[in-house]
């Protein structure tokens, strides 16, 4: 495909929600870890080029967002994980300690910070992926959120999700769901450390 235009580079990235700084000879953009420069010399990249060229060549791109939370307790000590890929393979695989929490707040919790890992990178389809029936459930429409704990995380959500061109989300089984559980587990492992 053929590469953007300067404005169409910069459409792309503002989409994907980079941070711009302007200058008088052009500008600079921040997306997930990556620069992307403009100047006179053109566009140019550095950080995460295998994914930032993509983005700019194809104008974004599909990924999978596997989420699963974990809690000590319910509610007890959580922590979230999520596992990015997409056709290159593992683009990211991150977790972290959220304090205290129920399983159903923790796997929210983990599908927005998938989502919005997502959209920080540029990708304009989304098909998420996790273990817990009632966030899946929810997030697709098929039952209501009744619960006045849940009702502003599956708000975000859903709210998140219709920023891509594309969303879906399924159900699959704890053993398919195995990295997302371990980023969870081990954010909250290395957090009692």
């Amino acid at each position: 495909m053929r590469k953007k235009t300067e404005n169409g580079a910069r459409r792309v990235l503002e989409r994907a929600g980079a941070e711009f700084e302007t200058h008088t000879d052009g500008w600079r953009a921040h997306l997930g870890g990556s620069v992307v420069v403009y100047d006179d010399g053109g566009l140019s990249m550095a950080g995460n080029t295998e994914r930032l060229v993509p983005l700019l060549t194809d104008g974004g791109g599909a990924v999978t967002v596997e989420f699963d939370g974990a809690s000590r307790g319910n509610p007890g000590r959580s922590g979230v994980g999520y596992v990015l890929r997409d056709e290159s393979g593992v683009v990211k695989r991150d977790g972290e300690v959220i304090g205290e929490a129920t399983n159903n707040e923790a796997e929210y919790v983990a599908l927005l910070h998938g989502l919005v890992e997502a959209r920080e990178l540029g990708y304009t389809e989304v098909e998420a992926v996790g273990d817990s029936e009632l966030v899946v459930n929810q997030v697709r429409g098929d039952w209501r959120c009744k619960a006045e704990n849940l009702k502003p995380l599956h708000d975000e959500v859903v709210r998140t999700a219709e920023g891509f061109d594309g969303f879906g989300i399924r159900h699959v089984g704890r053993g398919a769901n195995e990295g997302a559980d371990e980023a969870a587990n081990v954010a909250l492992d290395e957090g009692e450390e």
